[in-house]
């Protein structure tokens, strides 16, 4: 028996040998026939990162707001590291040359990028190179990406790029393999045009290398994805713009040596030139590439549609887009909300920084419903805008709100209190209000912005508005109206009582705005989805005493309506503010939907109830006499 066990033993143990020689065997078959294989790294543990590059070349002033690809560079780094739709878990790394400024470096270190400092790239024979433009000077300094031999792959982006959603998964595409070199000979470099007499030599190749990336476009005139003949500048021509590698040492030595070389290489793009050349497609090193969808040269709307990921594209000026209009905004919007999210991040304790970070915010978030309105509306009606309560500034409109409850919109070590306190800024930072909230706040425009004003509260005004407005983030369009509010001023002013000959007279101004509302509220059936919508119709009181009897008037004008708009899905509330101008005012939160489905004959006893209701709350600041 145990001479039986042994011999098994023996036979597995041969098998085993033997299975092993067979493949190692096939290995070295397969690669002497110029089959790649993968490079045996281990993904699981690799260590990637995202690298872009900055150098000097185009802006060195003091001020930073106006260097355009500096602000790029920012807003890459910023949807890199911190926009919770296109965030990495990998590092974020800029290659800043010499005559990066110090207060750059130190800018872009607090926004959450590792700051990697080079040299500018040179070798002996380099004279030769000359770049198409200055602002290309030191492009070629960008290939000491493959001395960072800290991170096994490294998408390499240029500054003026932009992601629309996470781009991490970039790594897996078939494309992003390191892949083992060609078997090259000496009569395969001289036909491509290199003297293997000649004093100037090509270095040792790599062993295995990496280069995916994208065929270059010419403009947005192209297909999705492109293809030659539909877009592509040439088939096999790679854009430097975007790629992944593997850095190598020895891959940095073979590209230094080209560039000693003169000629070997079109110096028009000299690093895209460089890699062109030393990854052809009919050369030792290939280049791969990766889906479309991961990056594209000048987007379209069409390249939105389909799904893209990132654009290599300036967000201040982009000649080839052509009709592309909402790419264009889309470009600009990110630009804005950036600096938003930095001017908050930066502003804790610092009153000027946050009100700076509102102002930001709203430029990002409103301005295609700005550009609509003055381009649009009669000026007239502008002109009541601006005065009545945008404070002569639209934008900064668009990013403040009238709330009732703090609470609603949290906000750690209440920063909002160095301002006035019935403006309350919201934020696109998500350590102030979150994300979403910001962004609903601002598209839903809560208050201010879908307020109905009393300056503006006749029925062909509000008309005007609302068939004016062709933004997505309008009236009309939006998607939730959190708060439409109208305001109806019953004034109770003492001047006005001691003028008047009886109590009747002191109310003649608020009975034509209560005619108004009713105009206003007929016309909100212009709004395509009712249901969407809370409306909240808010009686100021101003110092004195509300009278029953009008208020009960209020209701049966406007009680068509608001049925016709309840029976649509709409959700309505009636709101009476005492002392208005008083930030501590309590409103009566009259339910207005039991109104609406109570017969006219039994609203004055709900609405007695109701008063008497929070008349035994003691609230001192308003005073009921029914």
């Amino acid at each position: 028996m145990r001479a039986n066990i042994l011999e098994k033993r023996r036979l597995i143990t041969a098998a085993v040998i033997v299975s092993i020689t067979v493949t190692i065997c096939l290995f070295f078959a397969l690669t002497t026939q110029g089959i790649h294989v993968l490079s045996p790294f281990g993904y699981k543990n690799e260590r990637l990162a995202y690298v872009t590059f900055l150098s000097g070349t185009v802006d060195a002033g003091d001020d930073l707001e106006k260097d355009n690809y500096f602000v790029a560079v920012r807003i890459l780094i910023w949807q890199l590291k911190h926009n919770p739709g296109t965030r990495t878990k990998h590092d974020v790394v800029v290659m800043v040359t010499p005559t990066v400024s110090k207060s750059r470096r130190e800018r872009l270190k607090r926004d959450g990028a590792i700051i990697y400092p080079v040299d500018f790239l040179h070798t002996k024979n380099d004279a030769w190179i000359h770049p198409e433009q200055h602002r290309w000077d030191d492009v070629i300094t960008k290939m000491r990406v493959w001395e960072m031999t800290q991170y096994d792959r490294i998408l390499m982006l240029d500054g003026d790029s932009m992601l629309r959603s996470s781009l991490d998964g970039v790594f897996d595409d078939p494309g992003a393999k390191v892949l083992r070199t060609k078997e090259w000979t000496s009569a395969n470099k001289t036909e491509e045009g290199v003297d293997k007499d000649s004093e100037y030599k090509e270095a040792a190749l790599p062993e295995t290398y990496l280069l995916g990336s994208l065929s270059e476009v010419w403009d947005s005139t192209h297909d999705f994805p492109p293809l030659n003949g539909t877009g592509l500048k040439k088939i096999g021509y790679m854009n430097a713009g975007f790629f992944l590698l593997a850095p190598s040492r020895a891959a940095f030595k073979y590209y230094k040596s080209l560039m000693n070389i003169p000629n070997s290489f079109d110096p028009r793009y000299p690093e895209q030139n460089l890699m062109n050349y030393a990854h052809r497609w009919n050369g030792p090193m290939p280049w791969k590439e990766v889906s479309y969808h991961w990056n594209i040269r000048c987007p379209t709307e069409n390249d939105f549609a389909n799904g893209l990921v990132s654009m290599h594209e300036k967000w201040w000026k982009q000649p080839y887009l052509y009709e592309n209009k909402k790419v264009k905004e889309w470009l600009l919007t990110r630009r804005y909300e950036m600096k938003g999210w930095y001017d908050a991040w930066d502003a804790k304790g610092n009153p000027q920084a946050y009100s700076n970070a509102v102002d930001a915010f709203a430029k990002a978030s409103c301005l295609n419903f700005v550009r609509h309105v003055q381009a649009r509306l009669p000026q007239e009606l502008v002109n009541k805008i601006l005065d009545f309560y945008w404070d002569d500034w639209f934008e900064h409109g668009c990013a403040t709100s009238i709330l009732d409850s703090w609470d609603q919109f949290p906000c750690p070590g209440r920063p909002c209190d160095c301002l006035e306190q019935w403006k309350r800024p919201v934020v696109i930072n998500p350590d102030f209000v979150g994300l979403h909230v910001a962004r609903d706040a601002v598209l839903a425009y809560h208050r201010r912005d879908a307020h109905l004003p009393k300056r503006m509260c006749g029925e062909e005004d509000f008309r005007k508005y609302l068939e004016a407005d062709r933004a997505h983030v309008g009236v009309k369009n939006a998607s939730v109206l959190r708060f439409l509010e109208i305001d109806m001023h019953m004034v109770l002013d003492p001047r006005v009582m001691d003028m008047a000959s009886n109590i009747s007279d002191a109310y003649a101004l608020p009975e034509t705005e209560i005619n108004a509302l009713t105009e206003n509220l007929s016309v909100l059936q212009l709004i395509e989805r009712k249901d969407l919508f809370k409306l909240d119709i808010r009686v100021n009181i101003y110092e004195q005493k509300i009278v029953f009897q009008h208020l009960k008037n209020l209701l049966a004008k406007i009680q068509p309506s608001l049925r016709q708009l309840d029976e649509q899905g709409s959700k309505i509330d009636l709101r009476v503010v005492g002392n208005f101008h008083q930030h501590h005012s309590v409103p009566i939160r009259l339910g207005l939907g039991r109104y609406i489905t109570l017969d006219k004959s039994r609203w004055e006893d709900q609405l007695k109830e109701d008063i008497s209701q929070f008349e035994k709350k003691r609230i001192t600041d308003i005073d009921f006499d029914l």
